[in-house]
């Protein structure tokens, strides 16, 4: 994956977090978890053929914790 595509991808996530936490009023902690999975359903639709493992690459580790604040 280009350093591009992965920095599009981070700013998708980014991007989706902020709507969540701020326009839904959810917390941060559970705004992030639900932007990486919609990223991550955005990314499965646009990338069909490709393992789940380059998205990883691209958002990291795996989705934020989840955790009660």
């Amino acid at each position: 994956m280009r350093a591009v595509d992965a920095l599009a991808w981070q700013d998708r996530f980014e991007e989706r977090a902020a709507i969540l936490e701020f326009d839904a009023g959810l917390r941060r902690h559970q705004a992030e978890a639900r932007a990486y999975a919609d990223v991550l359903t955005r990314w499965r639709l646009e990338h069909p053929n490709e393992p789940i493992a380059c998205f990883a690459e691209v958002a990291g580790e795996g989705p934020p914790d989840a955790r009660s604040a």
